[in-house]
């Protein structure tokens, strides 16, 4: 979808219309770390927009929890959020809402392709906000990411087929997924925006002087899912980079860490949110090996904080880190090609400032979220439009 000119705030499209975010979890706290800055951005655009939590709660998320369950418990997390009948629950959720609120609503925009929004919606249109398919993960991530099997998969498949075919747009982070839902789903391009992502740490005061340059150099890598994110690859070039380079470190945040760590590693399992904010200020480069992604969040926090990023050379994280301007991407798997990039930044300090400034450049200029919201805020705007003019 061609970038439409910019739009100011308070365009007519949207001025005293009722616009509303469509969220889980947000009357619990469970919001504010992925989306916070998101929804403080969406504010700015659209100051009367409006969060409804049509979460399910009680009864009728205990009985969802019982028919996704499974004996590994992140397993069952994951399939409870993947399962049809989720699917099913959090619509009747939005429909109840939809009944309760009585007033029209102009526009509704959900975050995440979790229920039929459009079907329920009372005939306002829906535009979603995604970084990710269920056809995507079945197809690529396994049971790194998709624990759904057979019949169970294929159902989730054809509701969220159904969803999309009823969204007035789709807006997603990369071009990787908008490429997989036209070809998945046969979504029309053009009713697809590729309007990015932001980082959820705020910026540095000072990004280029805030490590000393006569200490050991310091890796990062973020992952809540050690395997999925290629903690053991990142483990195995940190072993080959210690036998040259003796003194440097590596800090994993993660819950998985195994327990014959090599010298140098420091693991922080759940850290607060000032801690993990700070071990991005007290690092010098960023570092993960996914296996499998449809974004990465974590690389433009990295960027935002100056950090030089170390990732594979696959899609999406080719739409975010620049071979050779923000950072480096080596072959997927490869932890002896990650190793000899790690130590070109361990022996090279101006390689790390130069691609540290590029990335937070790149972070500031377009990983933002105000960058994003405005891109969404425009989306409702002409949504609105076609409607009004329809």
């Amino acid at each position: 979808m061609s970038q439409p000119p910019a739009l100011p705030d308070g365009d007519p499209a949207t001025a005293a219309r009722r616009v509303v975010v469509l969220v889980q979890g947000s009357s619990k706290g469970l919001q504010g770390v992925k989306y916070g800055s998101a929804f403080a951005a969406l504010r700015r655009h659209l100051p009367q927009v409006e969060f409804w939590d049509v979460d399910i709660w009680g009864w009728r998320r205990a009985l969802c929890m019982a028919r996704a369950f499974r004996p590994d418990t992140r397993i069952w997390r994951e399939t409870f959020y993947s399962h049809p009948a989720t699917f099913d629950a959090y619509g009747k959720a939005f429909a109840a809402k939809v009944r309760q609120q009585g007033a029209p609503v102009d526009c509704f925009v959900t975050f995440g392709l979790k229920f039929d929004a459009a079907r329920h919606s009372g005939g306002a249109p829906v535009i979603t906000y995604t970084d990710y398919t269920t056809a995507l993960t079945a197809r690529l991530a396994n049971r790194l990411r998709h624990p759904l099997d057979g019949a169970l998969s294929a159902r989730r498949i054809a509701q969220e087929q159904r969803a999309m075919e009823g969204l007035a747009a789709i807006c997603v982070r990369s071009r990787f997924v908008a490429d997989a839902i036209t070809g998945d789903y046969g979504i029309a391009p053009d009713r697809i925006e590729v309007v990015g992502g932001g980082s959820n740490l705020p910026l540095p005061p000072a990004a280029a002087d805030r490590n000393p340059p006569d200490r050991p150099v310091r890796f990062l890598f973020v992952g809540k899912s050690f395997l999925r994110k290629g903690g053991d690859i990142v483990l195995d070039a940190f072993r080959r980079l210690r036998a040259r380079q003796p003194f440097a470190e590596l800090v994993m945040v993660t819950a998985d860490a195994p327990p014959d760590l090599p010298q140098g590693v420091t693991v922080h399992a759940a850290p607060d949110p000032a801690l993990f904010a700070s071990l991005f200020r007290s690092s010098d480069a960023f570092v993960i090996a996914s296996r499998f992604e449809t974004w990465g969040d974590v690389l433009i926090e990295a960027m935002s904080q100056g950090l030089p990023c170390l990732c594979p050379d696959q899609p999406p994280l080719d739409e975010i880190v620049e071979e050779g301007v923000t950072g480096r991407l080596f072959p997927p798997g490869d932890s002896a090609a990650l190793a000899r990039a790690m130590e070109d930044l361990c022996t090279d300090a101006p390689l790390r400032r130069r691609l540290g400034d590029a990335g937070l450049a790149r972070a500031t200029t377009r990983f933002d979220w105000d960058i994003v919201a405005g891109k969404i805020a425009r989306t409702v705007a002409r949504t609105i439009s076609a409607r009004d003019t329809a």
